[in-house]
């Protein structure tokens, strides 16, 4: 059977922003292990991945919801500065390069976005 967690109210927790790119950082408890996600938003699409960088496991953020470049384009690692491309999670640029972003399965269902495990 499929478990479906809960991630975000999209319209209250990343408001459309028009062509803006709107990137937030959520945790979902899959029953014991917190799972650390990004949920990319660029217009009306929504996109999950995993909080990881494919490079070194660690999460790409280091501050609360600091995941883009300083153009706010991509998504950049804190760590090396590995950058995503915030649609399909590709590397683009650093050590990475080749590797992804692990984007996860979701769906939009009255309003919650869902993480299907």
């Amino acid at each position: 059977m499929t478990k479906v967690l809960r991630i975000c109210e999209p319209a209250r927790d990343l408001p459309v922003g028009g062509e803006e790119i709107v990137v937030r950082g959520f945790q979902v408890d899959t029953g014991g292990e917190m799972l650390e996600l990004i949920v990319v938003r660029h217009g009306n699409d929504l996109t999950v991945f995993k909080n990881a960088c494919p490079h070194t496991g660690v999460v790409l953020n280091w501050l609360p919801d600091q995941f883009l470049d300083v153009e706010g384009v991509l998504l950049q690692c804190a760590t090396h500065g590995a950058l995503f491309d915030p649609r399909n999670g590709n590397c683009l640029r650093g050590p990475c390069v080749g590797q992804a972003l692990h984007r996860l399965p979701a769906r939009l269902e009255e309003g919650v976005l869902y993480l299907e495990d």
